[in-house]
C-alpha cells in the first residue's frame, strides 16, 4: 500500500502572485499548515518571522522573481535553502534557466495535478 503524502505535519509557505494557485496549493496540502503570499517582497518578510519546513515558490513573479526572494531569505537563513521547491509556468529568462543549473533545481511546472504537487513534495521534502 502506498503511504500518503509526507506523514509529518509540516508548516508550509506558498509564494504565487496568482492567489487562485495559492489557494489550490493550500487546498492540495490540508494536512499541512499553509501560509500564502502573493508577493515576493511579503515572503522575505514572513521568512524573517516565522520558521518553515518548506517553501513552495513561483520563479517568475512581477514584483520580485522567486530566485531574488531565495537569495534574500538565504542569505537571512542559510538553512532554508534546502527547503525552497520551486513551480513555473514554464516559460523563463535565461536568468532563471542559469539559476536552476546553477542550483540543480527541478521546478514543477504549471499547471499541475494535485497528485503531481504530492508527489513533487514526497520527492524534495527533507
Amino acid at each position: 500500500a502506498r503511504r500518503r503524502s509526507v506523514a509529518v505535519r509540516m508548516r508550509v509557505l506558498v509564494i504565487d502572485d496568482e492567489p487562485l494557485i495559492g489557494e489550490s496549493v493550500k487546498r492540495a496540502l490540508d494536512q499541512h499548515d499553509v501560509d500564502i503570499v502573493t508577493s515576493g517582497r511579503e515572503a522575505i518578510d514572513r521568512c524573517r518571522e516565522v520558521r518553515y519546513d518548506l517553501v513552495l515558490c513561483d520563479l517568475m513573479m512581477p514584483d520580485t522573481a522567486g530566485m531574488d526572494v531565495y537569495a534574500r531569505v538565504c542569505s537571512d537563513a542559510p538553512e532554508l535553502a534546502q527547503r525552497f521547491l520551486f513551480m513555473t509556468g514554464g516559460a523563463f529568462s535565461a536568468r532563471a534557466n542559469a539559476f536552476l543549473e546553477a542550483h540543480g533545481l527541478d521546478p514543477l511546472t504549471k499547471p499541475f495535478s494535485l497528485r503531481e504537487l504530492r508527489d513533487f513534495i514526497d520527492r524534495h521534502a527533507r
